[in-house]
């Protein structure tokens, strides 16, 4: 009887209400379903950036992938650089990117676990920070250009002020009747500056090399007649020549060889290098004033800027190290190698 009175106490479910529950149920259960449908047809249709499409073709699903890849599609570079930011703003800068990167990840957390997707955002990444990188480097190259202009104006100008102090001796030597003497040039080497050449290079300013021009004595059975007339004699003697090489960035060049002055003055020396003519003045000692054809100039560039016909350069002589003076004084040991002789490191060379 306690049995009976216990299963009478239990009062019996709404049938109607148990209905309308399963009902909610398979609504729900059906509202994943399409969503879960939606989600993988939105993966598998999802349009990715061009940029995303070659370097995956590239890598595929290699976690490594070069920064380099990315330099062909960064476009941003071509806009006008911010002002150069003090160290705090730049850590600051650099908390609120990797805020925006986290924002980022969350906002796109809702893909799903497609793993190439996941991979998108990580070489999204790794393509803002080489662009970051570039952007430093390029604001480096500008600043290392403008520095490198500065000194070659400024040794402009020193060799300027030699030329007009050259002209004035020369025309107290005419009204004194004498000559100024000139330094030879045998086994000298001219630095070359020229603020024009460096901005063309200012884009890429470190693949840029050193510019000189050294000069060297003839053979003297290779000497020839020059048009070097004895006074009040109308004869020809022969005189001694010079040749010289002439490295212009990664270039080096040979320069045919050319009478040697004996006297300081604006005369212009012709000489052949390669298929044009360069142009020497050597109206001082210890300066030198050169004319490169654009030809020349523009070898190896891959923009041909406009360029007048000659480009001048302005010389000044490298004086010789202290290391280098004493290695020319001290007589050659006969236990020395040849190799330790010839090496330009001398017995340190071997190791």
């Amino acid at each position: 009887m306690e049995k009976n009175k216990s299963k009478k106490k239990r009062n019996p479910q709404n049938p109607c209400k148990l209905i309308n529950r399963r009902k909610r149920r398979n609504q729900e259960r059906a509202i994943a379903e399409e969503k879960y449908r939606y989600d993988k047809e939105i993966q598998s249709t999802r349009i990715f950036p061009e940029w995303f499409r070659r370097v995956f073709k590239l890598y595929g699903f290699d976690g490594h992938v070069d920064s380099e890849a990315f330099d062909e599609d960064i476009s941003e570079l071509d806009e006008p650089l911010p002002e150069p930011k003090l160290d705090d703003e730049e850590e600051k800068e650099e908390e609120e990117n990797s805020d925006d990167h986290e924002y980022y990840y969350e906002q796109k957390s809702d893909w799903g676990n497609d793993s190439k997707a996941a991979h998108y955002i990580s070489m999204q990444r790794a393509r803002h920070d080489r662009k970051r990188e570039l952007r430093r480097e390029r604001i480096e190259r500008q600043d290392m250009a403008a520095r490198c202009i500065r000194n070659e104006k400024e040794k402009e100008t020193v060799v300027r002020t030699a030329y007009a102090g050259c002209k004035k001796a020369r025309r107290i030597a005419q009204r004194e009747r004498r000559i100024v003497v000139l330094d030879s040039i045998e086994g000298r080497k001219f630095a070359l500056f020229s603020s024009c050449y460096t901005e063309i290079w200012s884009s890429n300013i470190w693949d840029r090399g050193p510019n000189w021009v050294s000069f060297s004595s003839v053979d003297s059975s290779k000497r020839i007649l020059v048009s070097r007339r004895t006074k009040g004699k109308g004869k020809y003697e022969k005189g001694p020549l010079v040749q010289g090489r002439l490295q212009l960035g990664r270039h080096l060049y040979h320069v045919s060889p050319f009478p040697l002055p004996s006297r300081a003055s604006t005369k212009i020396f012709k000489a052949k290098c390669g298929k044009f003519n360069v142009q020497f003045e050597f109206f001082g000692n210890g300066y030198i004033k050169l004319r490169i054809p654009r030809e020349i100039i523009m070898d190896g560039l891959d923009k041909k800027p406009n360029l007048p016909v000659d480009l001048e350069f302005s010389g000044i002589r490298c004086l010789k190290t202290v290391k280098e003076v004493l290695a020319q004084m001290r007589p050659s040991s006969p236990r020395e190698s040849f190799f330790e002789r010839t090496h330009f490191m001398g017995s340190w060379g071997g190791f």
